[in-house]
């Protein structure tokens, strides 16, 4: 009897030992995982970040070259009495 309890606690500790290697091995590969997912969450985010700036940019740039060629903005030196129509426009942009 004790020869078969010592060959299931021989079992049982060689069986313990491979386990936690794989147990070691899974953790290692999970925050792998967890740290690709992150990453990609980041780089997804910044893409996204560059984008709304670069379309609030190029909004801006038709905005301006709208206003440019605005005859209410773009006319020089003022005229007189041109002044209430400027303000009109600006207002209503």
């Amino acid at each position: 009897m004790r020869g078969i309890s010592a060959e299931v606690g021989g079992i049982a500790s060689a069986l313990d030992a491979e386990l936690a290697g794989e147990i070691a091995a899974l953790d290692r590969l999970t925050r792998l995982m967890t740290e690709q997912a992150q990453g990609a969450r980041l780089v997804d985010l910044a893409l996204s970040a560059i984008d709304i700036i670069d379309r609030n940019l190029y909004e801006r740039t038709c905005d301006v070259r709208w206003w440019a060629t605005d005859s209410a903005v773009s006319i020089a030196p003022p005229i007189p009495g041109r002044r209430g129509r400027t303000t009109r426009r600006a207002a209503s942009a």
